[in-house]
């Protein structure tokens, strides 16, 4: 009798267990078969032309935001089509991409996270310094996006902020950091909120400097250099990909390296 029962589960707990061995190598390997999959063009996982414009849509009222909150001019503001259009053009390809925000306000940037998502990216936030050189020592990451002061944290964060952060914890300092223990071109963004027009200049004049991609405080601007970045990077593996490159502004050809 026992044998019996023992044949009749035995079927279902190969089918069990072959299924939870896929689970975990698909978690696994999750990246390169992410990477794989961009590669072999798998038509399947392309980003649904609904997400593209829900993506472009949250990026167009982050722009309303920034504009009632005077961190951009009316005029700076990009046309809700030609986000739509750039997005459209490289969404096929930026899938899988992992973006680490190093911010202490992470709530200031819902809009433009959910953007990223619906494009199929993957944004993991941290807090501080610390966490930033934490969690690229624990996994890989395309791009890092920073804040560049860091007082007043959001409520909820503040004192965990304060528990593990430096006292003269900045966006330069994540930059610097970075630089020192990883690579001196490692792809950074700056995106801040404060400052005139001629303040902005300065900081992205000295985020350059120091070699960052730039700093901004355009919401639009944020998700041309994320998006071009990531392609950058994409194409510059893959020949047969080296004809979007012409997508990608200079600025940021100079930065990435591959």
């Amino acid at each position: 009798m026992n044998i019996e029962w023992a044949k009749l589960l035995f079927t279902p707990f190969i089918y069990l267990l072959a299924a939870a061995i896929a689970i975990y190598v698909i978690w696994h390997f999750r990246i390169r078969l992410g990477l794989l999959v961009r590669f072999l063009g798998i038509k399947s996982l392309k980003v649904a032309g609904v997400e593209i414009s829900m993506s472009s849509s949250e990026i167009d009222n982050a722009q309303a935001k920034a504009i009632r909150e005077n961190r951009i001019d009316q005029s700076e503001a990009q046309d809700a089509s030609e986000i739509a259009a750039f997005a459209e053009a490289v969404a096929p390809y930026v899938g899988g991409a992992r973006v680490l925000w190093v911010d202490n306000n992470p709530v200031n940037n819902r809009e433009e996270r959910r953007a990223f998502r619906l494009l199929r990216i993957e944004v993991h936030n941290c807090l501080n310094t610390d966490e930033a050189l934490e969690a690229l020592c624990l996994d890989d990451y395309d791009l890092v996006i920073s804040d560049i002061e860091r007082r007043d944290a959001w409520p909820p964060c503040a004192e965990f902020a304060r528990a593990t952060e430096s006292e003269d914890d900045s966006g330069w300092n994540t930059l610097t950091k970075i630089q020192e223990r990883f690579s001196d071109d490692f792809p950074l963004i700056f995106y801040h909120g404060t400052g005139d027009y001629f303040q902005r200049l300065e900081r992205s004049r000295q985020a350059t400097e120091k070699g960052a991609i730039g700093a901004t405080t355009s919401p639009s601007e944020l998700y041309v250099w994320v998006l071009s970045a990531i392609l950058a990077r994409v194409a510059k593996r893959d020949k047969k990909l080296r004809g979007l490159l012409v997508l990608v502004p200079v600025h940021i050809m100079k930065t990435i390296k591959g």
